[in-house]
């Protein structure tokens, strides 16, 4: 998919660093808003 590999290589590992730091607060923040969604859809 990408034209260099390198620079696949360095967005990844970007984004794992910051899954690992903002991994959990980002999931609790979408879980919140979805849950938010789904009690006022229902």
């Amino acid at each position: 998919m990408c034209v260099r590999k390198h620079e696949c290589e360095h967005v990844n590992s970007k984004q794992r660093a910051y899954s690992r730091i903002y991994g959990n607060q980002h999931r609790a923040i979408i879980e919140a808003i979805y849950s938010r969604r789904v009690l006022r859809a229902g």
